[in-house]
Order: structure tokens, then C-alpha cells, then sequence
């Protein structure tokens, strides 16, 4: 049984990785806009500072507000 459940690991293994490198290599994070967040700004606010004419407050979990 454990050799069994050895070769399916391998087989299952040899079978994920490419796919899965495929699809890591298609999607990428800093790539992407950010998305609108109801809770931005419900959050907790660690620092505020200004920019040009603009006033900008970043919070909990990278929230940015402006």
C-alpha cells in the first residue's frame, strides 16, 4: 500500500508542477490594479502624509485612502 500511495504522489507531482508553473507565470500580482475595498476605510489608519496637493492615509492591510 505505501508504495501504492508513493507512485500516485509521483504521478500526481509529475502532473501539477507544469500546470501549476504555467498558470504562476500568467498571473502576477503587482500587474494587477488594485481593487476598491468597502473596509478601507473602517481600518486602521498607521500614517498619513501629503503629496503634491493630495493627502493620503495608508491603513491596515496596505489600504490606501486619498
Amino acid at each position: 500500500m505505501t508504495l501504492q500511495k508513493a507512485l500516485v504522489t509521483t504521478l500526481l507531482t509529475l502532473i501539477l508542477v507544469p500546470w501549476s508553473a504555467s498558470f504562476a507565470a500568467k498571473y502576477d500580482v503587482l500587474e494587477l490594479p488594485a481593487a476598491p475595498s468597502e473596509l478601507a476605510s473602517k481600518s486602521l489608519i498607521f500614517s498619513i502624509d501629503k503629496f503634491v496637493d493630495r493627502y493620503y492615509a495608508v491603513g491596515h492591510r496596505g489600504h490606501i485612502l486619498d
